[in-house]
């Protein structure tokens, strides 16, 4: 899931100076004297101006907390000085020489058709749905082109333009200097799109497990929360069954743990029948016992439940030793002297110092207390790679109903600008999950905590 708020700046921002970025979407400014300013139309070139985390929290309007409260932080538009909402400003360059475009899906299909409907095993879900290429196309032509961040790089504007307006989806032509960045984030974001394209208008751009030689789409169906869990797209083929694909650039970011696996408990509870003392289910356990009562909040609690499982199970401290398990967290990112921390977080701190010796690990020892975040992580992704019953209850969410999952070949896209997906289905791969990637002295693991990936089973 997307940082934003404060844990977006830290990311992106903090440290780095004076930041130019530009305006992803049309927002209200204030000035100064906290009077209404002027209106940025998406695209708008600011520079963000340097900030403490003191600093940004103090631009907080109202009285939210967390990290992902989101501030008006102060912004130049030429001479001027105003206030601008931080999540309506764009990522950084950050030496790319490119920012984020806004390609993502629900952006590149914007107001088109859509309807309620029950898919995947959830209900209601709002969907964009095509029955043809040529509404697929007129309806992304018509959001790139409003699509304002696009002119700061004219000839990968024209270029996706020029593709979706012509005719043959195998193959796009890059018109100009168009930089590997931004072809990533054709692979990325648009490359969702594209695989629906190909498949309604009967274009072949798919090697390996392909489910749709000698069928007809007759339906590409987009679910419009960039959070939904079950697939990027959905086929609805001629005789009505429907095909889940999930869509990477090349083999891809890897897959969030709670959102894709996790969070899907709470709607499916009766996996966990028979499985409860696996990790998966003390996971779930651990989750209720914190209060976590929605696949929504279990999606967006990740670290309260690594810290709550990591200190009972990882740990094996009761409540009467430790009552919050958050409150570790807490503490060791606010303090920076053991000396500081309470009686009971003191007892979880030494408790931690015998554990990473007893396993062996020095990279966290020497990084104690930072690297609580990232040890607990890592350990609970190891449980779960060497515990049956946690495969088996990933294997029935993530492959239980044929999802099949595209990667586009990027190498093809950058060097020839062909189109073209290597896809496998969920039954023919392994699931390894992965402790995070963020180092030892991040206490937030900026990276995600817990992810898997499917990889082919050959």
């Amino acid at each position: 899931m997307a940082s934003s708020g404060l844990e977006a700046w830290k990311k992106h921002y903090s440290g780095k100076g004076d930041v130019s970025t530009v305006v992803k979407t049309s927002t209200t400014t204030y000035l100064p004297n906290n009077k209404r300013g002027p209106t940025l139309e998406q695209g708008t070139t600011v520079v963000v101006q340097s900030l403490t985390e003191k600093e940004y929290l103090s631009y907080v309007r109202g009285s939210g907390s967390g990290t992902k409260v989101n501030a008006h932080v102060p912004i130049k538009v030429g001479s001027k000085t105003l206030l601008c909402s931080f999540n309506d400003l764009a990522k950084p360059r950050e030496g790319t020489g490119t920012i984020d475009l806004h390609l993502q899906t629900v952006f590149t299909v914007a107001g088109a058709s859509q309807k309620e409907i029950d898919i995947a095993g959830y209900k209601n879900v709002q969907c964009a749905i095509f029955k043809s290429g040529s509404s697929l196309r007129s309806i992304v032509v018509a959001n790139l082109k409003k699509n304002k961040l696009l002119d700061t790089v004219p000839a990968f504007k024209k270029s996706v333009i020029t593709y979706f307006e012509g005719t043959d989806a195998t193959k796009i032509k890059w018109l100009g200097a168009v930089g590997d960045s931004e072809k990533a984030q054709f692979a990325k974001y648009l490359g969702e799109v594209v695989i629906g394209l190909a498949l309604l208008e009967k274009k072949n751009v798919i090697t390996g497990t392909n489910p749709f030689i000698n069928k007809t789409v007759k339906e590409f169906i987009i679910p419009m929360s960039d959070s939904f869990p079950g697939a990027d797209s959905f086929c609805r083929m001629s005789d009505g069954t429907l095909i889940p694909i999930s869509n990477k650039a090349d083999a891809g970011a890897k897959a969030s743990f709670w959102s894709n696996i996790f969070a899907p408990l709470y709607e499916h509870p009766e996996y966990l029948k028979g499985k409860t003392s696996s990790v998966v289910g003390k996971l779930y356990t651990a989750a209720k016992t914190i209060g976590i009562a929605t696949s929504t909040a279990a999606a967006k609690s990740a670290k309260s439940v690594v810290y709550e499982y990591g200190i009972r199970e990882v740990l094996g401290m009761k409540t009467s030793e430790i009552k919050n398990t958050y409150q570790v967290y807490e503490e060791f990112k606010k303090y920076d002297k053991v000396t500081d921390y309470s009686p009971e977080v003191r007892l979880v701190y030494n408790k931690l110092k015998s554990v990473m010796k007893s396993v062996d690990d020095q990279t966290a020892l020497r990084n104690l207390d930072s690297s609580t975040t990232v040890f607990f992580s890592k350990m609970i992704a190891e449980g779960l790679n060497t515990d049956a019953g946690s495969f088996e209850i990933a294997k029935k969410i993530i492959g239980g109903k044929k999802y099949y999952q595209a990667n586009m070949n990027v190498r093809a896209l950058k060097n020839e600008g062909r189109i073209h997906f290597d896809m496998v289905q969920s039954g023919e791969t392994s699931i390894v999950f992965i402790g995070t990637k963020s180092p030892y002295t991040n206490i937030e693991a900026s990276q995600g905590t817990v992810n898997y990936e499917l990889k082919r089973i050959r």
